[in-house]
């Protein structure tokens, strides 16, 4: 058999790190095959260690390249004059843009097949794939339950002076071009599956739970129930300077807004689980599915890049005014944290993204219970772990925690470093 290089085919005389890009391109295009063991010319000269070859070019594709490719490539060696060539056979990609995990998605990251050569993709490029993997978005799909009422829905956009008549249920993509409910309009009927899960806690951590509830229905009646509890459980605090008074919210209202209906936009609908808001003393967490978008970092979402997995879903929250520019929300959640110490967290899993506020009156609120601890020692002379366990209603750790920064403050020495040991002022 005589060896060419194509369109769909390349020829190593070894492996180096160029393999990954020639992947990558490859499943960029149309597929392909790579031969490791033949020359640029079509001289076959061999690997040595084939077996060892395959584990590494298996290594390469695990974690060197996203989105994952596993399921579209088999390694495999033949003889071919005596000697062992590996064969890498690639297919054509339907989760596109691949990229280069180290360089992320741009142009020094992704690749595709010209000739016989690959090469760096264009921005515009990257752009159109992007696109044309989320052609048949699962917003898009028939709903397999077609029995839908969307009266909550109806009477939204009729207060937001838009019409929601069947022919702009089919321009929304909330009903097909066939006449048939899709998932989005799944999303937005009154019979949508999908629930918020709420849960708070008493302390820091998941050990003392409070209280649960949920929030389910039409996507727009569980944006209005969970606004007006966000309004319940986000807490004033007020001080008076001078003969002015300041309030200060736990959590700022444009933060807490746009995390929220960042989890709602971004998310993953495919599964059927919930989202997650988890309460705790000093922050709140909210876990929406999915993760990042397909071909985004960290790094891009952080600078404002914006690709959602739910385009129609974001049209319509867009024109809906429950959301502003595309791509604008993380800075502003950033900036709603700009004048306190601790700022918001943003992390990623391949399955979840969750954000991370912080209460902006916790640290206020632990002065106040040190105070109360103080207050106690100048009428009383002396407490104990135990009391101020009982006093604050917290747990030992916290109580333990209080004690030993009064102490590093020295406001608070400990008096006897037995089991019923007291702490006096100093």
């Amino acid at each position: 058999m005589k060896y060419i290089e194509s369109e769909t085919i390349e020829l190593k005389e070894k492996l180096t790190d160029d393999v990954k890009k020639e992947i990558i391109a490859f499943a960029n295009s149309s597929g392909g095959i790579i031969y490791i063991g033949i020359n640029d010319i079509g001289e076959i000269v061999g690997v040595k260690g084939a077996d060892k070859v395959m584990e590494s070019v298996s290594s390469m594709i695990h974690n060197s390249i996203k989105p994952d490719l596993t399921m579209l490539i088999a390694i495999s060696k033949v003889k071919e004059n005596n000697l062992d060539v590996v064969v890498i056979k690639i297919g054509k990609g339907i989760n596109k843009p691949y990229y280069l995990t180290q360089k992320g998605l741009k142009p020094s990251g992704v690749f595709i097949r010209c000739g016989v050569t690959s090469i760096p993709s264009s921005e515009e490029m990257i752009r159109k794939m992007i696109l044309e993997s989320n052609k048949y978005a699962f917003e898009e799909e028939d709903s397999f339950d077609q029995n839908l009422t969307f009266d909550y829905a109806s009477r939204y956009f009729e207060n937001h002076s838009i019409s929601f008549s069947f022919e702009n249920k089919k321009t929304l993509g909330i009903v097909s071009k066939e006449g048939k409910y899709t998932n989005l309009g799944l999303i937005f009927s009154d019979q949508s599956p999908y629930l918020i899960k709420f849960a708070t806690y008493k302390g820091e951590t998941p050990l003392e739970f409070n209280t649960r509830k949920e929030f389910g229905g039409a996507i727009l009646k569980i944006v209005d129930d969970v606004f007006n509890y966000f309004d319940l459980i986000n807490e004033k605090n007020s001080k008076i300077i001078g003969y002015e008074r300041i309030d200060n919210l736990d959590y700022p209202q444009y933060a807490l807004r746009e995390a929220f209906l960042n989890a709602i936009v971004h998310r993953d609908y495919s599964y059927k689980g919930g989202i997650i808001v988890d309460l705790f003393s000093n922050r709140i967490e909210i876990k929406s599915l999915g993760g990042i978008t397909s071909g985004l970092t960290m790094e891009d979402i952080l600078q404002g890049v914006s690709e959602t997995r739910n385009p129609r879903l974001a049209n319509i929250f867009y024109r809906l005014s429950l959301i502003e520019t595309y791509g604008t929300g993380i800075g502003r959640i950033n900036s709603s944290y700009e004048n306190y110490q601790q700022k918001p967290e943003f992390k990623d899993t391949s399955n979840t993204f969750t954000v991370v506020l912080y209460n902006t009156n916790y640290v206020k609120n632990m002065n106040s219970e040190k105070q109360k601890i103080i207050e106690y020692l100048k009428k009383h002379g002396t407490i104990t772990r135990a009391e101020v366990e009982n006093i604050l209603d917290v747990k030992k750790s916290t109580a333990l925690n209080y004690l030993n920064d009064l102490i590093k403050a020295e406001k608070v020495v400990l008096d006897d470093a037995t089991k019923k040991a007291k702490y006096t002022l100093k």
